[in-house]
C-alpha cells in the first residue's frame, strides 16, 4: 500500500512539474531569434536605411555590364576577367572580347537571363517599408538624410528597370512585394513606353527627396537628374528610329 501511495505521489509531482514547464516553453518559443534582425525592428533609423541601400549600389567584385543580376547596379571599375591588369573594362578606356560575334558563342540560356527580379524585389520591399514610416514620422535620424536615403531607393529601382528596358523593352511593372498567387498576373509584360514612364516617375520621386549636400561616395540629386535625362533620351530616340514598326507600342 505504501509503495502504491508513493507511486501516486510521484505521478502527481511529475504532472505538476510538466504543467509548470509548459508556460515556460511557450515563452521560450515566442522569443525572437537573437542571431537575426527581425523585419519589424529593422529599417527604423538612418544608419539602417543607409546600410540597406548600400548593398544595391554595386557588387564591386562581380559587376559586369550585361550581368543578369548585377548589370542593373551602378557601374564599377572591373576588368580582370579578360586578363587586363587595369580595372578599365567598364569604362570607355578599354573593351573586352564580345562573344556574340564569335561562332556558336551567342546562345539562349536554359534558365535565368535578364528576366531577373532579385534586386527589384529587394528594393520594392525597402520602399514599401520605409515610405510609410517616413510619412508617419516613424524613422529616427536627420529628416533631410532620411528623405535622401528613401530617394536613393527610388533611384536604384529606376536604374534596375532602365537596365531591363534597354535589354528587353516590354517588361512587368512590379512596385511591391507580392504573394505567390499574385505573381502570375503581375508577370505580364507592360509596353516599353509605360515602363519608361514608370522609370521617369521613380526618378521624379528620387529628385524630390534627394539633395546634393552628400558625401562624394553617395548618389546625389544631380545624379538622379542626369539619369532622368538619359532615360528620356534613350526612349525618345528608340521611338523616333523605330516608328512604324512592331518595336514601338502601337507602331
Amino acid at each position: 500500500m505504501k509503495k502504491m501511495k508513493y507511486i501516486n505521489i510521484a505521478k502527481v509531482l511529475l504532472l505538476s512539474c510538466s504543467l509548470a514547464i509548459l508556460p515556460a516553453c511557450d515563452d521560450f518559443l515566442d522569443e525572437e531569434p537573437q542571431s537575426e534582425v527581425s523585419p519589424e525592428k529593422y529599417l527604423l533609423n538612418e544608419s539602417q536605411l543607409e546600410a540597406y541601400v548600400n548593398k544595391y549600389y554595386a557588387d564591386y567584385d562581380n559587376w559586369k555590364s550585361d550581368s543578369d543580376d548585377k548589370g542593373g547596379m551602378i557601374p564599377s571599375f572591373w576588368g580582370s576577367e579578360n586578363g587586363s591588369t587595369y580595372k578599365d573594362d567598364a569604362t570607355d578606356n578599354q573593351q573586352g572580347t564580345n562573344g556574340r560575334y564569335l561562332k556558336d558563342t551567342w546562345t539562349v540560356a536554359q534558365s535565368g537571363g535578364k528576366w531577373n527580379f532579385t534586386n527589384i524585389n529587394a528594393l520594392n520591399y525597402y520602399l514599401q517599408t520605409v515610405v510609410p514610416r517616413l510619412e508617419n514620422g516613424e524613422l529616427t535620424g536627420t529628416e533631410s538624410n532620411l528623405k535622401h536615403l528613401v530617394g536613393e531607393g527610388y533611384f536604384l529601382r529606376a536604374l534596375e528597370y532602365f537596365f531591363r528596358l534597354q535589354r528587353l523593352g516590354d517588361f512587368p511593372i512590379v512596385k511591391t512585394v507580392l504573394p505567390d498567387e499574385a505573381l502570375t498576373e503581375a508577370s505580364k509584360r507592360s509596353p516599353r513606353n509605360e515602363v519608361a514612364r514608370f522609370i521617369l516617375s521613380d526618378l521624379d520621386q528620387a529628385i524630390s527627396l534627394m539633395n546634393n549636400n552628400v558625401k562624394k561616395t553617395r548618389l546625389s540629386k544631380n545624379a538622379a537628374l542626369l539619369l532622368k535625362s538619359r532615360v528620356a533620351l534613350f526612349e525618345a530616340t528608340w521611338e523616333k528610329y523605330h516608328a512604324g514598326t512592331a518595336l514601338v507600342p502601337n507602331g
